[in-house]
């Protein structure tokens, strides 16, 4: 589950972080929402400690209503998160001999199998879920059950990655320690990998990944099945990988020329400040085809791997795009053990080269 879908241009995960502010997740939020709640008072603003699920204290501020809910706003720090600025509330109700967690507006419920949340359950994942549970015991050992709200939650959810994880209805409350790291690559790849364990836990066997939503989109134009299409951004080489740890049969990559070219240079995080090279691989496969050197000059000299691929297609050379997408396959297969098909594309989701 996940609260945002970096888009494939996104700035480098791989860049130290340490300058940039840490945030705090939808889960921490709703942990001290319980808690505050738990503690009760007069309606106002104040703020309450709370042990995070990765054993760090942090103080964060509440608004409490005269009704009893407790607000807490989350705050992303410097990661660009969808749910930045969303509040996430709560309310405990006494419910002798039993301790739970329900989803209120804005919180989504889970609907296919595959997550680590049964289906029909909230999708408040594991870790905060246990870690609310435990105020809950604490604050009130007879019994009680705490309802999660995020009002504004089912229109920021459209945004995520979670209709293609079959939750409904709204966001999802995460947070394995409680902190968000700013462009996290864990983060990233938390949020990507659940879409193979659906598709895993509806029996697909081959499947075909995307860079982003507008990938989703042509792939799904030209036939591909929206069960079997998986978003990868920039993690193409990571998710390769574990679509093999579990034993999918297959996978096509489609994805724009400028991306995809890389991976017949065996670099598989697609990220332009991770590495370049697509000028430089496709004037490579030009010059291996046999087209002439000036060509190959002016190739090095053009500003993207669009321009280069529409003067390939001038002179006549769409098989040098075929040669690339080839390698780019061949790469992916020997490097992962798994069955590869690469689809280059142009912006306008024109087919340059497949192989």
């Amino acid at each position: 589950m996940t609260t945002s879908a970096a888009p494939a241009d996104a700035p480098d995960k791989n860049e130290a972080t340490t300058a940039l502010r840490r945030g705090y997740t939808t889960g921490a939020c709703a942990q001290a929402a319980v808690t505050a709640a738990l503690i009760g008072g007069a309606p106002g603003e104040g703020s309450v400690e709370v042990t995070l699920p990765g054993g760090e204290t942090a103080l964060l501020p509440f608004r409490r209503e005269e009704d009893g809910v407790v607000w807490v706003v989350k705050d992303a720090g410097d990661d660009p998160d969808v749910t930045h600025g969303l509040a996430i509330g709560a309310y405990v109700e006494s419910t002798p001999g039993v301790h739970a967690v329900k989803a209120g507006e804005g919180v989504g419920v889970v609907t296919l199998p595959g997550l680590a949340i049964e289906p029909g359950a909230p999708a408040i994942n594991p870790a905060p879920r246990d870690a609310i549970l435990d105020e809950l015991r604490r604050g009130r050992p007879a019994g009680a059950t705490a309802t999660i709200l995020a009002p504004g939650g089912e229109e920021l959810a459209r945004r995520t990655l979670n209709p293609r994880l079959g939750i409904v209805g709204g966001v999802s409350i995460l947070g394995t320690t409680g902190r968000v790291e700013p462009w996290s690559v864990e983060a990233m790849r938390d949020s990507l990998v659940p879409q193979l364990d659906v598709a895993e836990a509806r029996g697909r066997s081959t499947l075909v990944f995307v860079l982003g939503s507008k990938g989703r989109r042509l792939a799904e134009a030209a036939g591909a099945d929206p069960r079997d299409v998986v978003e990868v951004a920039n993690e193409v080489g990571w998710m390769l990988e574990r679509a093999a740890d579990r034993g999918f049969a297959g996978v096509t990559v489609r994805g724009h020329v400028g991306k995809l070219v890389k991976l017949a240079a065996g670099i598989f995080d697609t990220h332009s400040r991770v590495a370049d090279a697509r000028l430089v691989t496709l004037a490579a496969y030009a010059g291996a085809g046999g087209v002439a050197p000036e060509e190959i000059r002016g190739m090095l000299a053009m500003t993207t791997a669009d321009f280069a691929a529409a003067r390939l297609n001038e002179l006549g050379r769409a098989d040098v795009l075929s040669a690339v997408a080839e390698a780019a396959a061949l790469a992916c297969r020997e490097r992962y053990g798994l069955p590869v098909r690469v689809v280059l594309l142009d912006r306008a989701g024109v087919v340059l080269g497949e192989g």
